[in-house]
């Protein structure tokens, strides 16, 4: 399956690192493709097996957000939610999908709504998927503990306590207890990878996620929707996503059972829910 990181110049300040994924088939080209749109401080790579699952029957474009990872962008530049619901169309023209799927986790739930309110003129949205988020900002320990990243000198200690203390939250009991070896790999992986993550830039979608309410718009879409809510979500409750079922009436609300936040990794079985939404002919 192609990978290969490719860059978008979105001026020669700003450029966003993204990836296509492919099988190589015909078949999986002539399917509508599907753009991912990751959370709060979350890289492209994140979003693996899920995108690689979902890419077995059509193209999947995972990409960093603004400043994240591979992307680049001055700390000076505006980062809003609608700035960043704007890339998404940069990108999509970029690489001449005029029409695509589009999901979005957390962070990135809150982009897609904002995309599905305000499509860029000649795109067109088919089908949305929302895993794990709100139609409006919410208080969060995760939210405050990432805005006050920026303002510590952490030891390697601190660090990984931090760390620690952030999956706790991201992540249902239940699954950690379950499967501590997976989750210690995962913490592992996590420590190395907030090298690729600028502490300034954390703080600015933090602020931009502070600033987010489509609570009263979202009732106007009517692009067929699935949302996905992992029942011992943390982070997000999952009385958010079924607000948002409640005013999209074009919408399927599915909960997952004994899932956390990161419901892509603590269930598997997402893929096939996502792929047959995506799939059918509703």
């Amino acid at each position: 399956m192609a990978n290969q990181t490719r860059f978008f110049h979105q001026s020669e300040s700003i450029k966003i690192a993204y990836q296509i994924l492919d099988n190589g088939n015909q078949e999986t080209k002539n399917q509508i493709p599907l753009i991912m749109i990751m959370g709060l401080n979350g890289l492209k790579e994140d979003f693996s097996p899920l995108s690689d699952e979902l890419a077995r029957n059509r193209q999947v474009l995972i990409f960093d957000n603004p400043g994240i990872g591979e992307s680049q962008q001055p700390i000076e530049t505006s980062m809003t939610i609608e700035d960043l619901a704007k890339v998404v169309f940069m990108l999509a023209g970029y690489v001449k999908w005029k029409r695509f799927c589009l999901l979005g986790y957390s962070m990135g739930g809150m982009v897609a709504l904002t995309a599905a309110l305000n499509t860029s003129p000649g795109f067109k949205i088919e089908k949305l998927v929302l895993c794990s988020t709100t139609s409006k900002t919410i208080f969060s320990e995760y939210i405050e503990g990432l805005k006050s990243f920026d303002k510590q000198s952490f030891t390697p200690e601190q660090k990984k306590k931090f760390v620690l203390k952030m999956l706790e939250i991201n992540f249902a009991k239940e699954w950690i207890e379950a499967n501590p070896s997976v989750y210690a790999q995962i913490v592992e992986s996590e420590m190395k990878s907030t090298n690729r993550k600028s502490p300034a830039v954390i703080v600015k979608q933090t602020q931009a996620i502070d600033k987010f309410d489509a609570e009263s718009e979202i009732n106007d879409i009517l692009i067929p929707t699935l949302i996905l809510h992992g029942d011992k979500d943390n982070l997000i409750p999952i009385y958010n996503g079924e607000a948002i079922h409640r005013r999209m009436s074009n919408s399927k609300f599915v909960a997952l059972e004994n899932v956390g936040h990161l419901f892509y990794i603590e269930h598997p079985g997402s893929a096939k829910i996502i792929g047959a939404f995506l799939a059918s002919e509703d």
